[in-house]
């Protein structure tokens, strides 16, 4: 049943705002606080139990040590809402979670997804590949469908779908494909006939590829950037032959497994070089940031390593 009356209509606006007020009201009241790196995100720490509750929408899921502690404010916001405990965290937002406990490891994978898209864009058959593209293709603008032939296949292929589909997988586990994703959607507004019959079809769905969380405690961060001029670009490198411009790049490492990545179209010379610093800089300092509320400070400073020396000359330039 669908309601005219505009008071109804704004209501519904407010649902969620006032869905999220309720909880963090009840939240706090139980004794959590909400952390400043992410709004979605809670603590509650007394003495050596600490639970974490991460929120998307109404799903809530809390990571303890403590499986008591976990049942007991289970039931407590058991009376204020009505809840449904579906136990151990096994698939989450689309993301499979795999448990290995005598090795202490976790896997995390999409590999469900990957096999749905594959038969979505009726791509079942392709064979999955080492590299997600094809070092040899520099891709250009200039290769967009001229013929009448070719406007008329690329008309009947749903390249911005499918692309939307890889930037979800890039973003969510598939830190290997992000630079491959981010260079195909350059070419979203008019894409050539080759994008989609050798590349779009050999972007890296191998679905025995997963993210592996270790209990290694160290925390790593790399960044690096592409050749800036096509004139200087060795014969297997790919880059924007358009405008010569530069991909920045960085991966953050925790506990064995990639947290965090980048990549985007950057200037180029010294300055890309800085900018992308910067960019990993920030998600330094964000990580740190969340650590330590959730009482993993660090103790000493992190590490960023880049290869340029001309963008480390101005970075330490005060």
């Amino acid at each position: 049943m669908v309601s005219s009356n505009p008071r109804d209509r704004g209501t519904r606006k407010q649902s969620a705002r006032q869905w999220n007020k309720k909880l963090h009201s009840v939240l706090t009241e139980l004794g959590f606080k909400r952390i400043e790196s992410d709004c979605s995100v809670y603590i509650y720490s007394n003495g050596e139990v600490r639970i974490i509750v991460s929120i998307y929408s109404d799903d809530i899921t809390l990571p303890s040590k403590s499986p008591a502690a976990i049942d007991k404010y289970v039931q407590l916001l058991s009376q204020h809402f009505k809840c449904r405990d579906l136990g151990a965290t096994c698939f989450l937002l689309g993301i499979a979670v795999e448990r290995d406990r005598p090795t202490r490891t976790l896997k995390l994978h999409q590999c469900q997804f990957i096999l749905d898209t594959l038969e979505k864009y009726s791509m079942s058959d392709c064979k999955p590949v080492q590299t997600p593209l094809p070092r040899k293709l520099p891709l250009s603008h200039s290769m967009a469908p001229h013929s009448q032939e070719d406007k008329d296949f690329m008309s009947k292929v749903p390249y911005l779908s499918a692309v939307g589909s890889l930037q979800y997988l890039a973003m969510m586990t598939r830190t290997d494909i992000a630079h491959s994703v981010a260079y195909l959607a350059r070419f979203n507004a008019n894409p050539a006939r080759v994008l989609h019959t050798g590349i779009l079809s050999n972007t890296s769905f191998d679905i025995s590829k997963a993210l592996l969380i270790t209990n290694s405690p160290t925390v790593a961060i790399w960044q690096d950037l592409s050749p800036s001029s096509p004139t200087l670009m060795p014969p297997m490198a790919i880059d924007c032959v358009d405008t010569g411009c530069s991909t920045a790049g960085f991966v953050t490492m925790m506990a064995g497994g990639a947290i965090g990545w980048y990549s985007q179209l950057q200037l180029s010379t010294t300055e890309a070089e800085y900018m992308a610093a910067i960019e990993a800089g920030k998600e330094i300092a964000w990580t740190r940031n969340i650590l330590s509320e959730f009482g993993y400070g660090a103790q000493q400073a992190s590490t960023l390593k880049m290869d340029n020396q001309s963008a480390i000359s101005v970075s330490k330039n005060p």
